[in-house]
């Protein structure tokens, strides 16, 4: 598959080892754009999506990518499905919830009285990392 302008331009920042927030609309080719250079190097890659639903459409584009002639794989990493082992695996689809509460040193999965807790977490932590 060739990427467009757009997908190149963000395959060509990854490579430069940026780290980028990805926000476009649907169908403009998000997930290959991030994924597609996965074909050519190991790049470990978190990719978080807002709705668990949307994990394994993620997964399986992932699935559908060759490196060396071996097939990828993604793991998924939410509250409802934990496959990854401490994010350890090269390409993890998770939640935002999952990545914020993962930043800090939380609990990967908080009982919803306990909401509060991330927000005071990043809160203390920016305090903490701030210039």
């Amino acid at each position: 598959m060739k990427a467009t302008k757009f997908q190149a331009a963000v395959q060509e920042a990854l490579g430069k080892g940026r780290s980028l927030l990805l926000v476009a609309p649907t169908g403009l080719g998000k997930t290959f754009a991030v994924t597609g250079d996965l074909q050519e190097d190991f790049c470990k890659t978190v990719y978080a999506v807002p709705l668990r639903a949307l994990g394994g459409g993620i997964r399986e584009a992932v699935g559908d990518l060759k490196r060396d002639g071996k097939q990828l794989s993604a793991v998924i990493h939410h509250g409802d499905n934990q496959e990854s082992i401490l994010f350890s695996e090269e390409v993890i689809v998770t939640t935002y919830d999952q990545v914020v509460c993962g930043v800090p040193g939380l609990p990967l999965s908080l009982p919803l009285k306990a909401g509060h807790a991330v927000a005071g977490a990043l809160l203390s932590g920016s305090q903490r990392f701030s210039l």
